[in-house]
């Protein structure tokens, strides 16, 4: 007689998940999985900016999702967990509304144990996210003035001059 397999409100108990971050995510993330009785440990010196930089100095190789998905599996093939959970942020045109800007975070949970894969999704449009040409610096500290500088950083990047 084979036995049933534990109810999923089970599945977590007593595991210990890696989450790949380096940008101390495990501050938010960790207590929410605590309620499935599920430990989060972070891996010292996990660099989650090869995977790409939100300042674009490292390109993201793939989409928002490709780039959370490597991240969790680097994470988990380091550490050797079966289960991992890695996120990826990223801030632009509203995939639906493409006129209104948005922030979108993905979190990905991977379970190798269960042969699961989670995706989750929180998106809003409630952000200062902006972006604009300048010429002058005066243009670019009225800019930065608008969206809030300096209590919100700015990321500033050359365009080549058109002829």
């Amino acid at each position: 007689m084979s036995s049933l397999p534990s109810p999923p409100e089970n599945w977590f108990a007593d595991r210990t998940a890696v989450l790949a971050t380096m940008h101390r995510k495990e501050r938010v993330i960790a207590p929410l999985l605590a309620s499935l009785k599920l430990q989060v440990t972070v891996p010292s010196e996990f660099n989650t900016d090869r995977f790409g930089t939100f300042s674009r100095e490292i390109a993201r190789s793939g989409t928002q999702l490709e780039a959370a998905r490597q991240k969790v599996i680097a994470a988990m093939e380091l550490t050797g967990c079966t289960i991992g959970i890695a996120s990826e942020g990223s801030f632009g045109p509203h995939p639906a509304m493409p006129f209104l800007p948005s922030n979108r975070e993905l979190v990905i949970l991977l379970d190798r144990q269960h042969n699961l894969e989670v995706i989750g999704e929180a998106i809003s449009t409630q952000t200062n996210y902006r972006q604009t040409q300048v010429r002058s610096w005066e243009a670019a500290w009225q800019f930065a003035q608008q969206v809030g500088f300096p209590s919100h950083g700015l990321i500033v990047i050359g365009v080549a001059a058109s002829v």
